[in-house]
């Protein structure tokens, strides 16, 4: 007759205390590598500044060409064949097996 449509009722979400904190605070940690990558930027854009102000650019021969170039792409073929076998092993369940105690997360 006039029944209504099943809605899917909503479930409370635990509230994360850091989340409801207005103020997003670093802890010292947090500072310390934030103040290191700045001052690493600022020392590599020193660096870099000091060799355009300068204008005396290293010479690179054909086979450091060579040598940087085969560098590049066999570190860019190992960093994606790593992130590949890792998606790989989590999503054939590689990992489950590896490590029987976990707690499964699908339960």
């Amino acid at each position: 007759m006039g029944e209504e449509p099943a809605t899917p009722q909503s479930t409370p979400v635990e509230a994360n205390p850091r989340a409801t904190d207005k103020k997003a605070r670093l802890t010292g940690g947090m500072w310390f590598v934030t103040v290191f990558l700045v001052l690493l930027l600022l020392a590599s854009l020193a660096g870099l500044a000091a060799i355009f102000l300068i204008g005396r650019f290293p010479v690179i021969s054909f086979h450091g060409w060579v040598a940087m170039g085969l560098g590049t792409v066999l570190s860019l073929i190992l960093g994606i064949g790593l992130m590949w076998l890792s998606f790989y092993s989590a999503r054939h369940g590689f990992d489950d097996r590896a490590d029987p105690g976990r707690r499964s997360q699908k339960s």
